[in-house]
């Protein structure tokens, strides 16, 4: 009975390592939606992120967090980076496509 309890768990175990040795290392995450506003206005606010913080979610979680600005000051190759407390934790994102 031990021997067929070790060898369930030992194919499971097994099952799950396969699993992972074939997943990308890298992911990637998109998202949408639909705003009630004009295209032009939406769109200066998500292509330049320095005003990002202006909608930004964890700016209200944390007024206290460290936000850095790079590469361009807006459109593709713009980047933003955070750090904040446990709710925000540290994230940073490029606009790497801008239409």
């Amino acid at each position: 009975m031990v021997k067929k309890i070790l060898f369930g768990v030992a194919a499971l175990v097994g099952l799950f390592v396969l699993i992972v040795a074939t997943r990308p290392s890298e992911f990637q995450i998109e998202r949408s939606d639909e705003v009630n506003a004009p295209a032009q206005r939406a769109f200066a606010y998500v292509n330049d992120l320095r005003e990002f913080n202006k909608w930004n979610p964890w700016a209200k979680l944390d007024p206290n967090m460290k936000t850095e600005f790079g590469g361009a000051s807006s459109g593709v190759g713009a980047t933003y980076a955070r750090e904040g407390n446990s709710q925000v934790g540290k994230g940073r994102q490029t606009i790497v496509e801008s239409i």
